[in-house]
């Protein structure tokens, strides 16, 4: 079965794309969320996520039975929401 690549680029280590980049870097919109069970159902896991803002796309990667794998991505419209996620769901200092 052949692999679709949606993008594939040169890897740049974080320090090196800060130093490049500067505060620009940390603004992110993407949140990587790991180590859920295979329980959670896709409308479930965009609800958690709601509740910090506005989810552009929320998805669980699942293999090909469709069961989860145990890791998703949820994504927002405005880096200051994805940033409450990260500290909604675990303390920031």
């Amino acid at each position: 079965m052949p692999v679709n690549f949606r993008f594939v680029g040169k890897f740049i280590p974080r320090s090196e794309r800060l130093r490049e980049l500067g505060d620009a870097a940390r603004k992110f919109t993407n949140v990587y969320v790991k180590n859920f069970g295979d329980e959670f159902e896709d409308d479930e896991f965009r609800a958690k996520f709601e509740q910090f803002g506005k989810v552009s796309r929320c998805i669980i990667m699942r293999a090909d039975d469709g069961k989860s794998k145990g890791f998703g991505f949820a994504a927002f419209d405005e880096p200051e929401d994805a940033e409450q996620v990260i500290c909604g769901m675990h303390t920031c200092n």
